[in-house]
């Protein structure tokens, strides 16, 4: 080999070298940087509970929209004025105006109101938040405040809410365990509207709107009642990173959480689904324990008489 060869192994091989060496060194910036799990988890019958920081104070993003279906629940309850899921509401030209992710209508449109808790679920439409805010608010502010009063009514003691869609908004923030809070509410004062949370998808406008909740998509129950995951909600702002409110049920026990600030949807779905099967874990562990302390009656001896 010349020595011109040589030298340019030898650059070569330097190269990769230093190449490697940033790399390592980028993913233990990336290590280092990555915030730490911020999350709630708890079983809906109250014996079993885990978390990390989860009284920490977070924008919600879109999850804010799970308080926005409440209250659009409570309405249907009502039934004021023949308010009902085949009502219709009217999208303004505000809402209209509410920056993605949107259903594609136009001010003046309307949207049943089925196929808007779907586009809430599902879509995550922040034009159809609006909607719903003025119909039942007045306007979107206003709307805001039913929402914290109701908040702090279910016990949501770090939660304020500025709109009804969870977009960017200052003072807007809540906790993962306030947000697990309101999932136990849902359940315990909602459970019949909860197979739309399930679902994974539905027919507007001549196409299909399927969900991004990738673990709806990828645990969700088959029809509600099965085991997997029931819902919940996805969310994401700049300023949030990524959130996920999920319920899962598994061999008739559930256990319901919420994880926040986390660098991905797919991330976000992985740590969720570890914290729910160390809870189940949990849940069996104990309930093995219990059972083994249960004495177990034997039957007597059977008496033989003369008449056998």
């Amino acid at each position: 080999m010349s020595v011109e060869n040589i030298a340019r192994t030898g650059l070569a091989a330097l190269s990769l070298t230093f190449a490697l060496a940033a790399s390592g060194a980028a993913e233990a910036r990336s290590a280092r940087h990555q915030s730490p799990p911020v999350y709630f988890v708890k079983s809906l019958d109250g014996g079993y509970e885990a978390g990390a920081f989860m009284d920490k104070e977070i924008p919600p993003a879109s999850l804010a929209k799970m308080m926005t279906l409440v209250l659009l629940f409570e309405a249907l309850e009502r039934h004021e004025d023949g308010f009902g899921l085949d009502s219709m509401l009217t999208v303004s030209s505000y809402a209209a105006t509410r920056a993605p992710s949107n259903l594609p209508l136009r001010a003046g449109d309307e949207i049943r109101v089925e196929d808007a808790i779907l586009a809430l679920i599902i879509k995550s439409a922040n034009n159809i938040a609006s909607a719903v805010a003025e119909k039942l608010g007045g306007t979107e502010q206003c709307f805001a405040v039913m929402m914290t009063q109701k908040a702090r009514a279910i016990g949501m003691h770090n939660t304020v809410f500025r709109n009804a869609s969870g977009l960017p908004a200052i003072g807007q923030h809540s906790t993962p365990r306030d947000l697990t809070r309101l999932i136990e509410y849902i359940y315990q004062s909602w459970e019949k509207y909860m197979p739309y949370f399930s679902r994974t998808e539905f027919r507007f406008g001549g196409n299909t709107i399927r969900t991004h909740n990738g673990m709806v998509r990828k645990y969700g129950v088959a029809e509600y009642g099965d085991d997997g995951a029931e819902g919940m909600k996805t969310g994401y702002t700049n300023a949030s990173r990524f959130n996920l409110a999920a319920s899962f049920n598994q061999a008739g026990q559930r256990i319901i959480g919420v994880i926040m600030r986390r660098p991905s949807a797919s991330d976000a779905v992985v740590r969720l689904k570890k914290y729910f099967d160390a809870g189940f874990s949990a849940l069996e562990t104990a309930r093995a324990r219990v059972f083994s302390h249960i004495p177990v009656s034997r039957p007597a001896e059977r008496q033989i008489t003369a008449l056998e």
